[in-house]
């Protein structure tokens, strides 16, 4: 389907709760850290939408409307993949053949049709969902990119370049050699700041939520001080009340079958913590804001 630059095929003005779409290509480990931000938006009384792999989507709740990519399957027909010796530059060519190649440009056309047929008045993916970004941008949606690699240190522009260069071009969008436009809006980081590789450090346009947030009052999620390239963050602070709690993430390297898990506290002023009900039937439950005490066995991307 064609779709004109900067368009969708509805308005969206005039309604008093929004509608965002939640988008994540991969497994839970994608969808998991966006899920604090949906118990906060829910609980505000917007409409949420989710995009993504069937099989995750059919083992979560809470959404007012699914767009399933592909058919779910039983659970003896699903594999995590084959066990194999970590390879970091396979990793990184996965990120730029895969996540930056083939599922971005299927994952443009999904979106994108989402976008059109649901008008979505924000998107929030996870930061390997480079065809939902490029659909946000695309309908001139606002978005916001939730970082799901602790590190940060697994995208490399090298790799993912050339790709997305295609991609841009094949949709009429203007060339960016340096792909900004990947960080040119609100990046939420859910993780502790200590996590991230010092060689790549957050963007300017992101804010951290995670547990040392404490430490940095002004890095919360609605934190009216900040300003991103087409402030969404002036959108999203309206639309949740102050008092809302906001949304820490504890989560395991989801890797193959490991599973993430969540925990939402309130503000620090709050002096309590609350914890929703976890929006995935296979998510566990958090015993504490650390990382789990056993390491996470390491599969091959490439299933």
């Amino acid at each position: 389907m064609a779709h004109r630059v900067g368009s969708t095929t509805g308005s969206t003005r005039g309604r008093a709760a929004r509608r965002v779409l939640f988008s994540f290509a991969g497994g839970l480990g994608h969808l998991a850290p966006m899920l604090p931000i949906a118990d906060v938006l829910r609980g505000a009384g917007h409409r949420l939408g989710v995009c993504g792999e069937a099989d995750v989507l059919a083992g979560t709740e809470g959404f007012d409307a699914h767009f399933p990519e592909g058919e779910t399957t039983s659970p003896s027909g699903r594999s995590t993949g084959t066990l194999a010796p970590p390879d970091l530059d396979h990793e990184y060519s996965v990120i730029g053949t895969h996540f930056a190649g083939v599922l971005a440009a299927r994952r443009f056309d999904l979106v994108r049709d989402v976008i059109d047929r649901w008008h979505p008045d924000l998107v929030i993916c996870d930061e390997m969902d480079f065809g939902a970004m490029t659909a946000a941008e695309h309908a001139a949606v606002p978005r916001v990119v939730v970082a799901v690699i602790a590190s940060g240190a697994l995208t490399r522009i090298d790799r993912i370049r050339e790709p997305l260069g295609r991609l841009r071009a094949a949709h009429d969008l203007p060339s960016d050699h340096e792909c900004s436009f990947l960080t040119q809006d609100l990046v939420i980081s859910p993780f502790p700041p200590s996590f991230r590789d010092p060689d790549v450090p957050l963007p300017p346009t992101a804010v951290s939520t995670g547990p040392a947030r404490r430490s940095h009052p002004a890095n919360t999620l609605r934190s009216t001080g900040f300003v991103a390239a087409r402030s969404p963050t002036a959108c999203t602070s309206r639309w949740v009340p102050s008092s809302t709690p906001s949304p820490v993430i504890s989560s395991s390297v989801s890797s193959g079958g490991c599973t993430d898990y969540l925990r939402a506290c309130s503000s620090p002023s709050a002096g309590t913590s609350t914890r929703p009900p976890c929006r995935h039937r296979a998510a566990t439950s958090a015993s504490s804001g650390s990382w789990p005490s056993r390491p996470c066995s390491r599969t091959s991307m490439s299933s």
